[in-house]
């Protein structure tokens, strides 16, 4: 006897399983660590952004700042060695696979944008991640100006 369920059992279901969330943690610590060092008000954003996406996408993940800080402070050397050796092409590849489909690619990519911003400077490298992202990812450029004006409430003032 076949029985239907009240609702779609599927859609309930989050759309990134706790081993995948490494791969956003990476993507945001390219941009976080882009030039070298980490400003503070990146860093705030940085956990900012992930709680806040953690919620949206799966309101039952428990992802805390203490976690956060623990998980960067125990991958940012290999993701800065990642980064000197070139190898961040690797990372973003690895992740656009493990993240096929992943529907909340837009939310990441303005992540990505947010930390980058928050210091003051988008620099040419912070730019270079995010762009790459979005390429693999299909994403336009224009969404990335798009994005640019949404965070910034300037339209049509941004020009990259």
């Amino acid at each position: 006897m076949k029985t239907s369920l009240p609702y779609d059992v599927m859609s309930s279901l989050p759309s990134l399983g706790p081993r995948q969330w490494k791969h956003i943690y990476r993507l945001f610590s390219l941009v976080l660590l882009a030039d070298g060092r980490v400003i503070p008000e990146e860093m705030s954003v940085y956990i900012q952004k992930t709680i806040e996406l953690s919620k949206s996408i799966d309101p039952s993940l428990v992802v805390t700042e203490k976690m956060l800080l623990d998980w960067f402070v125990l991958n940012k050397a290999r993701i800065m060695a990642d980064i000197n050796s070139l190898l961040y092409d690797s990372i973003i590849i690895e992740t656009q696979a493990s993240l096929k489909g992943f529907k909340e690619k837009r939310a990441v990519i303005r992540s990505m944008i947010e930390i980058g911003i928050a210091g003051g400077d988008y620099s040419a490298r912070k730019q270079m991640f995010v762009r790459k992202t979005m390429l693999y990812w299909s994403i336009s450029r224009a969404e990335e100006i798009i994005i640019l004006e949404e965070i910034s409430n300037k339209p049509g003032e941004i020009v990259l």
